[in-house]
């Protein structure tokens, strides 16, 4: 697993989030918007895509529902990412193709944990 991309609006989070995921070795890619997002998913191939739950154009749940219609995306892992993460949520983004679902805020022991389990996905 090489290229990220990660679509988060907070400039904070996006940072954090980009730096954590280069300590890990990671190529990473920003959007701050979906549609922004949507465009540099068509655009490049990722091997996993972060999408923040509310990126102010539309709803993370919206982008990943999108992303998984695209055929060479359909099948790149996403994980979704939120403040406050209730079961309701976690089964909508589960349901529209999210791999893997995580609360803010982003710590180094999370990304980690995310990065094993996508790896140990991949090759299963």
């Amino acid at each position: 697993m090489k290229n990220a991309l990660v679509v988060e609006n907070c400039a904070e989070n996006r940072w954090l989030l980009c730096t954590l995921l280069k300590r890990l070795g990671m190529e990473v890619s920003t959007a701050t918007i979906g549609w922004e997002g949507l465009e540099k998913a068509k655009s490049f191939h990722y091997d996993v895509i972060f999408v923040e739950s509310s990126l102010g154009d539309m709803l993370g749940i919206e982008l990943i529902e999108q992303l998984k219609r695209e055929d060479g995306i359909h099948k790149v892992p996403i994980v979704f990412l939120a403040s406050v993460l209730p079961a309701d949520l976690v089964a909508r983004a589960l349901d529209a193709g999210a791999s893997i679902t995580f609360s803010k805020p982003v710590t180094e022991e999370k990304i980690q944990a995310i990065h094993s389990q996508l790896l140990a996905q991949l090759a299963a």
